[in-house]
């Protein structure tokens, strides 16, 4: 994999979804739980539970702020990302060249003061236990367009990445960010009209073995030469289970 800087959001550390739904009700939250959670297809969780109102969720995580982060409970990203700086580290010890591995945590939609930020790097510093430098950023998602990415990470986790191809996928053929490894939860639904729009393939075959995949494999073959992406099991992305 790549070295360098690596990125990552606030709402992949932080299980902000079961908190938002716990500020609605703790009974429901009980609920969400108690089902699918970790292995969910999706956000939608009003589908399997009728008693959340879908409009009352929607509102009330786009508004999420400090009060949800206090009811948020660490992802299991944090597995996911010492295990990458282990093997970082680990090539790094062989190879000097290779630049120390850092990272910046992306605190957007979050509007946190000095202290909180402070907290925050203490306890996600304590959960790596890897003697790096992290820092906090604050992007929002606009301004998160590919050039930026290629001059700013190598590696990007990423929890609302079909968010994110929805507002930069035409940007990605001006600026592809092939060498950017991208890790996001397997949660909703790629847009493939999208792609059929921004991207041509020229051959039947191509076409062809994309019928026979998963949609998120197939995103992914879609994507290659512009941008490489992972999907990962939404349990990583969730509370952290032990």
């Amino acid at each position: 994999m790549s070295t360098g800087k690596l990125y990552i959001d606030l709402d992949s550390i932080l299980d902000t979804r079961i908190a938002t739904i716990a500020g609605i009700s703790d009974d429901i939250a009980g609920d969400v739980l108690a089902g699918d959670y970790h292995e969910r297809l999706s956000d939608c969780f009003w589908l399997n539970n009728p008693e959340l109102s879908e409009t009352e969720y929607r509102t009330t995580y786009a508004r999420r702020n400090l009060t949800t982060l206090k009811r948020s409970y660490t992802t299991n990203v944090f597995t996911m990302v010492s295990e990458m700086l282990k093997q970082i580290l680990l090539a790094q010890s062989q190879d000097p060249t290779i630049k120390k591995p850092s990272i910046e945590v992306n605190i957007y939609p979050y509007n946190l003061s000095e202290e909180i930020q402070t907290e925050l790097l203490r306890v996600i510093g304590a959960k790596l236990a890897t003697p790096i430098v992290i820092k906090m950023i604050n992007i929002p998602v606009t301004n998160l367009t590919p050039a930026v990415i290629k001059q700013g990470w190598s590696v990007v986790i990423m929890y609302s990445f079909i968010q994110w191809f929805d507002v930069h996928n035409t940007q990605l053929l001006k600026c592809p960010i092939p060498d950017i490894e991208f890790f996001v939860p397997k949660l909703g639904n790629p847009d493939f009209e999208t792609l059929k729009t921004t991207l041509t393939f020229e051959d039947d075959e191509t076409r062809g073995k994309l019928k026979d995949l998963s949609q998120y494999d197939a995103f992914s073959i879609m994507l290659l030469g512009y941008l490489s992406v992972e999907f990962i099991p939404p349990i990583t992305f969730s509370l952290f289970l032990l």
